[in-house]
């Protein structure tokens, strides 16, 4: 039955907030959160149980100290992760890891939309520095280790994304059509730099004795993706690799 009185969004996910409950299944985190009974039916209305589910995980810590889970609730919202992508998901990354406290060092080949994010964070009250950086360079990949552990004092946490999505889309092809040229340079950017980026942080992360390193894949890793055949390839390899 409908609730008799309009219950906006933010009132919803303020009841249920309290009741959000993690479990692990061996595959991931799952939330689960009891509405009270004398909420309204949200299943009839699916539109409403997004904004609710939106604003209680942005709002919710997920705390689990038999599996050592401690971390913001907005970390699972699928749909600020879409939105935020469409900025890029390496600049969503950065943005989300600078709002929970990490100073981020953004390594990238792009001199001015790097040094641009690196100022929106800082605008923003975060701490980041830009450092230019050619994945398929181990050179520049081991330089940019340690300009970042200069900076920051260490290297807690590796987020790598670097793909370049025009080379993808506009010359990217079946096998039957790719160039060796083409097919060189995807897996040199999207492999081999995923490489680079592994063994050197990975050393120094070593050193530390800890570290956490996030690597950015692809379904057509997993199923494949006619026309894009070097991509889904070089991205079948950063799974494996992981």
């Amino acid at each position: 039955p409908l609730h008799p009185v309009p219950v906006t969004p933010e009132a919803l996910a303020t009841e249920a907030i309290a009741a959000v409950r993690p479990s692990y299944d061996g595959k991931g985190v799952r939330l689960s959160a009891h509405l009270p009974d004398s909420l309204p039916d949200l299943q009839a209305d699916p539109d409403r149980l997004a904004q609710v589910l939106s604003i209680l995980l942005a709002n919710a810590r997920i705390v689990d100290p038999a599996r050592d889970l401690d971390f913001p609730g907005d970390l699972l919202l699928a749909d600020g992760v879409v939105r935020e992508a469409k900025k890029g998901i390496g600049a969503a990354g950065v943005e989300l890891l600078a709002r929970l406290g990490a100073a981020v060092a953004i390594g990238d080949i792009d001199e001015k939309r790097g040094p641009a994010l690196a100022q929106r964070v800082q605008d923003a009250g975060g701490r980041a520095q830009f450092v230019h950086l050619d994945v398929t360079s181990a050179d520049e990949a081991a330089a940019a280790v340690e300009t970042c552990v200069k900076a920051f004092g260490s290297l807690d946490i590796l987020f790598h994304n670097a793909v370049s999505v025009p080379l993808i889309n506009q010359c990217d092809a079946r096998v039957t059509d790719l160039s060796e040229e083409i097919w060189n340079q995807i897996i040199q950017l999207v492999l081999t730099g995923t490489f680079h980026c592994l063994k050197f942080c990975g050393r120094q992360m070593i050193r530390q004795q800890h570290g956490s390193v996030v690597l950015t894949a692809t379904v057509d890793a997993l199923i494949g993706a006619a026309g894009i055949d070097a991509y889904t390839a070089a991205k079948g390899g950063v799974v494996a690799m992981t």
